[in-house]
């Protein structure tokens, strides 16, 4: 995992349309599961890591139904999966997908979001996170 090169104290996985386009019709919900618990074993058997989060992001125009109900299922199996697992307490879940930005928010494709759409989830992102995890 590249971050480790870092030795980062915190790790977030973002969990986005993107990063499910290349199993959107070719791996199971279980199969993806399994990778993704694999990846947050790796992470907090980091020495350097102290905190792990796992953030869920809003639907964007140009997915379709059928692309966003299976996100909504790969998420709903990696929360049970972390929930009941020895990363339950190491895990937090960061969750925005009741977020709806509006079309502005957007570049032109619709997909990506714009510096006013960035700057809007960071707003939303940086009060869960310090909620979550308070200054000391």
């Amino acid at each position: 995992i590249i971050c480790f090169d870092f030795d980062p104290e915190t790790v977030i996985l973002h969990a986005a349309g993107n990063d499910f386009d290349f199993a959107f019709k070719t791996l199971t919900i279980e199969a993806l599961k399994v990778r993704l618990m694999d990846l947050f074993r790796a992470i907090d058997s980091h020495p350097s890591v102290k905190r792990i989060g796992y953030f869920l992001s809003s639907r964007r125009p140009t997915y379709t139904d059928e692309k966003w109900d299976f996100m909504i299922c790969v998420h709903a199996f990696m929360i049970e999966a972390i929930e009941e697992s020895e990363l339950k307490d190491r895990v937090k879940v960061f969750d925005l997908r009741y977020m709806v930005h509006p079309l502005d928010d957007f570049y032109h494709d619709r997909s990506h979001l714009n510096d006013q759409g960035h700057g809007r989830k960071a707003k939303e992102l940086l009060r869960l996170l310090q909620e979550t995890w308070p200054a000391a």
